[in-house]
């Protein structure tokens, strides 16, 4: 048989195998895609910074410092997108910019401590907005039940992430 057939039904049974689970997992994806927008959100109580400025400060905090080439890749956007963005970091004090060490052509930008702050004030906010909304909303009966679902959320992300197996899993992805 040939192998796009074998493809293509080896994905029709993965999907007839999971049509029974499809609600679950939308209605899942949609409560969890609703509560990230609202979470992301909570960022215009602390800054009027874009969704990418954001992402990019994030990335710094992680990676310790990059170059505006490096950060482009890592954001998914043009070199010239980071660098309009970087330029709007640079001049409210987020970022810092060095001469690469090992080439000079090249500069490094890091996280300053403005920078620092201003992510650390996020998640707090985040986790406020959260808490807030847990406290307000969910009888002390919930709260067990939040508690399971949390861990149920934890493990299921565990196997998603576990070395890229849920893609070659579900078919997304099919090299090993």
């Amino acid at each position: 048989m040939p192998k796009l057939l074998v493809e293509k039904y080896n994905l029709r049974m993965t999907t007839q195998r999971f049509e029974v689970h499809n609600d679950r997992a939308q209605r899942l994806a949609t409560a969890v895609s609703r509560l990230r927008t609202i979470l992301r959100d909570a960022r215009w109580q602390v800054t009027d910074l874009a969704l990418t400025q954001v992402s990019i400060l994030r990335t710094l905090e992680q990676s310790g410092s990059a170059t505006a080439a490096e950060l482009a890749v890592a954001e998914h956007v043009t070199p010239q997108a980071v660098a309009q963005q970087l330029k709007g970091l640079k001049e409210r004090g987020y970022i810092l910019t060095t001469p690469d060490p090992h080439d000079g052509r090249k500069t490094m930008i890091s996280l300053s401590e403005p920078g620092a702050a201003l992510l650390d004030e996020l998640l707090v906010t985040r986790e406020v907005v959260l808490a807030r909304a847990i406290e307000e909303n969910l009888p002390p009966d919930d709260l067990a039940d939040l508690d399971r679902a949390i861990a149920v959320l934890e493990r299921l992300v565990a196997a998603l992430t576990a070395d890229g197996a849920t893609a070659r899993k579900f078919g997304t992805n099919p090299e090993p």
